[in-house]
């Protein structure tokens, strides 16, 4: 019995290979995978077309990745910009009395003083410079 477990672990990688050599030119994808699941472990042996890989864990098959190194981007993005702030003088305030003899003078009712006013916000298309960091993209 343990004989032959080992024939099927030794058989399977050259198997493989003439398997993948004997492939017509012509054919445009080819794949052979061999998984033997053990108490004491895995065997696996897996062969892709061109373009495809082996990934690490449990032998799927995935895109092989290449690396795109970090770049700048200009992004349109929508943001808020806030409206502008005015202030305003407002006059003192005078009124004109009368004595009992009639003379007038000028009375201060209300001091000056500034008033603060700030116009409508709105958002507004801005284009922007963006680093993007390097990471692995599938071909």
């Amino acid at each position: 019995m343990f004989a032959n477990r080992l024939f099927t672990k030794i058989a399977a990688a050259p198997l493989a290979a003439l398997a993948l050599c004997s492939a017509p030119a012509f054919a445009q994808e080819f794949s052979l995978g061999f998984s033997k699941h053990t108490r004491h472990g895995r065997f696996e042996v897996s062969i892709g077309s061109p373009g495809y890989g082996c990934d690490t864990y449990g032998g799927k098959f995935s895109h092989k990745k290449h690396w795109v190194p970090g770049h700048y981007e200009v992004r349109c993005e929508q943001v808020w910009v806030p409206g502008a702030c005015q202030q305003i003088w407002h006059e003192p305030i005078y009124e004109c009395r009368t004595t009992y003899s009639g003379h007038t003078y000028k009375v201060l009712v209300q001091d000056g003083w500034w008033e603060t006013r700030q116009a409508p916000g709105h958002h507004q298309m801005v284009e922007r410079k963006v680093w993007v960091p390097g990471y692995w993209a599938k071909y």
